[in-house]
């Protein structure tokens, strides 16, 4: 695939110019087609804003001659200057030049390395005497660098910035060929941090390249970073840090103190910086309530979401910023997150950028794939549909997006905005069995309108197939009962269903579904003979507190049916831990919210007898206008 993708850059080049002479063979050590390709590009759009731009190369070679053809073509009144330290090589770029009839359009430039002071470290880079000389007055459009080469010392390109900076035209752009590697990629960071501000975009071609230009704003909105905290002072000032070392001026902190008691209120005080704004509720009020509070306090027309326990990267608000200039439309911004203090990509979605029906579509059948941590939402969004509902005690920024992503525009950012702390103590972290994912099945069912399933499924001949991804869904957020429900609405296979029926305890519904499948029933009547046969087992031994026979069932169950209700009321009854026997207790009464058992089993361990009654009423509730019927279908599964 690669070679064929050089071939037909190397075909769009070649019908731009006029070829007299074969080429060096492109690739390797040379330029490959799909980095003069992207410089062909650039030139080009440079070309409709100036006839006789200025074009800086560092290493002599094959592109020195497609430059060359290029600008004898669209631009004989450029001004292109090559420098090469190796008089050798350059030898062979000044004959091959002569083969092509170019040398007359290219200023080659024999500048070997020389040692450069820039701040306290000694550089070595090409020579500049006779560069500046021809430069006079003039200011350099673009700069192609392929040169020194990596093994001339450690980020050897990193100098060409700070040392020809000065002689930069205002809208200048630099094309870096080797971008993949590690050095380059350090190279930009450095770049990024010193010169700012900076724009980079990465192109995937064979040794990948990087353009890199200044950042220039007509529009320098407002930005909020906000910060709502609880409880982690130990955490709380890198986040904080990370949000004063952004470099954008226009910016506020908004940190919202949820009523902590381990200090934070004078750490926050302590940072004695006018860009921090404190607020503390009198008394812990909880995350959603906590966040409405931050859009309240709120002076900026952007809100970067920012929890107490992560860190911004270090440029994102200008990054944000930057992508404004070309996206002005654009109301939310996300970008991937990296696990804090590893190399391990967190989270790292796709671009969405006017694509909200697939965004909405993976909402309702695979998750949230926007992150809350890192992400900037235009405040009007929150005035126009809403702010966080604080019902969702968590899950409440998948809630949000549900209702609005849709409406709103939204862009990634192509990097990382955020790095996100793993720890036991994360609301968000963990599997199925660590969160209640009743608040998941309600954000789906909840927006399963009409008009929008017509809108989002679209691709499908029917909304039973529609029914069919959102039941698997659901069953993935162990919410068995109304996958079942969707299932009946769909009409479709009955066979996944009832296993679902065994995974939700309903072995009777399960019954009824054999006499429906198709193919292998008595493999399913086997399936259904052998689960009652375990289930009975085990309520006999949960019965007589026998807990250590309990334990030899978790294997089977597991071989069997993996978090079912059975597997989880038995693993709460089997765990010594109390809080991962609770963790199991709820999952067992989400698998089916019909189980008395459950819900006395939760209570029996320390839940409200309100927190279950809310469990029950998202999972059982109509919310929306296929689930009118629903009493009656979970009427017969009982």
């Amino acid at each position: 695939m690669q070679e064929i993708q050089q071939i037909e850059d190397m075909e769009q080049i070649l019908h731009l110019i006029d070829l007299r002479y074969p080429l060096p063979r492109l690739g390797g050590w040379a330029a490959s087609a799909d980095f003069i390709k992207i410089l062909y590009q650039e030139i080009l759009a440079l070309l409709k804003r100036k006839e006789a731009p200025v074009i800086v190369e560092t290493g002599s070679g094959v592109s020195t001659i497609l430059i060359a053809y290029l600008l004898k073509k669209y631009a004989p009144k450029a001004l292109f200057i090559s420098l090469d330290h190796d008089i050798e090589y350059m030898r062979k770029s000044r004959h091959a030049l002569e083969l092509h009839g170019l040398k007359s359009g290219v200023h080659l430039l024999y500048a070997p390395l020389q040692k450069y002071l820039l701040g306290e470290e000694v550089w070595l880079w090409y020579k500049t005497a006779q560069l500046f000389e021809l430069l006079q007055q003039k200011r350099i459009d673009m700069l192609s660098i392929d040169g020194p080469p990596m093994d001339t010392q450690a980020l050897a390109r990193y100098p060409v910035l700070p040392i020809v900076r000065e002689k930069l035209a205002n809208d200048w752009v630099l094309v870096l060929d080797d971008a993949a590697r590690t050095q380059e990629q350090a190279i930009i960071q450095r770049w990024k941090k010193e010169f700012r501000p900076l724009r980079e975009e990465f192109v995937q071609t064979q040794k990948g390249t990087a353009i890199i230009r200044p950042m220039r704003w007509s529009y320098s909105p407002k930005i909020s970073i906000c910060i709502p905290t609880y409880n982690r002072k130990e955490y709380v000032s890198q986040a904080l840090q990370s949000a004063l070392d952004q470099k954008y001026e226009n910016l506020e902190i908004v940190v919202v103190d949820d009523g902590s008691s381990d200090g934070t209120q004078e750490l926050v005080r302590g940072f004695e910086d006018l860009r921090i704004r404190y607020f503390r509720n009198e008394v812990n009020r909880g995350r959603p309530y906590t966040r409405n509070r931050c859009i309240d306090e709120a002076r900026g027309e952007f809100l970067l979401w920012l929890d107490d326990d992560d860190v911004l990267q270090e440029n994102i608000v200008e990054e944000y910023v930057g992508l404004l200039q070309e996206y002005p439309d654009v109301q939310i911004l996300y970008g991937a997150l990296k696990r804090f203090q590893s190399d391990a990509m967190m989270v790292d979605p796709q671009d969405f950028y006017q694509n909200n029906k697939t965004l909405l579509n993976i909402l309702l059948t695979g998750g949230c794939p926007l992150p809350n941590p890192g992400t900037m939402v235009k405040k009007e969004l929150y005035e126009k549909f809403g702010k966080y509902d604080e019902e969702f005690l968590r899950a409440q920024d998948y809630e949000f997006w549900s209702r609005v992503v849709l409406k709103a525009s939204i862009k990634k950012y192509n990097g990382v905005s955020c790095h996100y702390r793993v720890h036991e103590n994360n609301i968000s972290a963990g599997s199925v069995v660590d969160v209640d994912t009743s608040y998941e099945s309600k954000i789906v069912r909840k927006s399963l309108q009409k008009d929008i399933l017509l809108e989002v499924f679209d691709y499908v001949p029917s909304l039973e197939y529609a029914f069919v991804e959102i039941a698997e869904y659901l069953k993935n957020l162990q919410d068995y009962c109304n996958a079942l429900y969707y299932y009946d609405l769909a009409k479709r296979d009955k066979s996944k269903a009832l296993f679902i029926a065994l995974l939700a305890d309903k072995s009777e519904y399960a019954k009824k579904l054999v006499q429906e499948v198709d193919k292998k029933r008595e493999t399913f009547a086997k399936l259904i003979q052998t689960y009652d046969s375990l289930r009975k087992k085990c309520v006999t031994l949960i019965e007589k507190k026998r807990v250590e026979r309990l334990k030899q069932f978790i294997e089977p169950i597991e071989a069997l049916l993996p978090n079912s209700w059975l597997y989880h009321i038995v693993m709460a009854h089997v765990s010594g831990d109390e809080k991962m026997a609770k963790k199991h207790a709820r999952s067992s009464f989400i698998c089916n919210p019909l189980s008395l058992e459950s819900a006395q089993l939760m209570q029996a361990l320390g839940f409200m007898e309100s927190e279950v009654e809310k469990i029950a009423q998202r999972l059982t509730e109509p919310l929306n206008p296929y689930e009118r019927d629903k009493s009656r279908f979970w009427e017969s599964l009982q």
